[in-house]
């Protein structure tokens, strides 16, 4: 992981306890988890683009800052940030695999938008679906 890449993310600021954080959430949802994380990373994870490894990004903060902070952080800060899949990584890429095998050796797939997009239970659903033919807006009956 020398050279870190965040995946799109949305960055949410927030405040905790008198700390402001940013909370990083997967808008993909592959990773369905929401980290905190302190404000004060920001300038580092900034550098998370794939470009630059942990040693530019030791430069970068140097030069921004003139303080030498030692790339084991940055290191510590990749790693947390991988566990959580939120690193276009090995180990997001090798999890995102398995996910797809497993969703498609399914016989029967779950409705992962019932309740939120349409309805979840299957009389209203019928009810909702029936509407799109009814007329004046709909074609009629199938």
């Amino acid at each position: 992981m020398d050279f870190p890449k965040l995946r799109p993310l949305t960055l949410v600021p927030a405040e905790h306890q008198g700390r402001r954080f940013l909370l990083l959430q997967d808008p993909e949802q592959i990773s369905e988890e929401v980290v905190m994380m302190p404000v004060e990373v920001l300038p580092v994870i900034q550098f998370f683009d794939g470009q630059h490894s942990l040693r530019d990004i030791q430069a970068e903060i140097m030069r921004q800052t003139g303080e030498l902070v030692d790339t084991e952080i940055f290191q510590q800060v990749a790693e947390e940030l991988d566990q959580h899949l939120l690193l276009d990584s090995d180990r997001f890429h090798q999890h995102l695999q398995e996910t797809q095998a497993t969703w498609n050796a399914l016989p029967l797939r779950p409705a992962s938008h019932a309740g939120l997009a349409y309805p979840a239970e299957p009389e209203e659903l019928r009810r909702a679906l029936d509407g799109f033919y009814q007329p004046p807006a709909g074609p009629g009956p199938i």
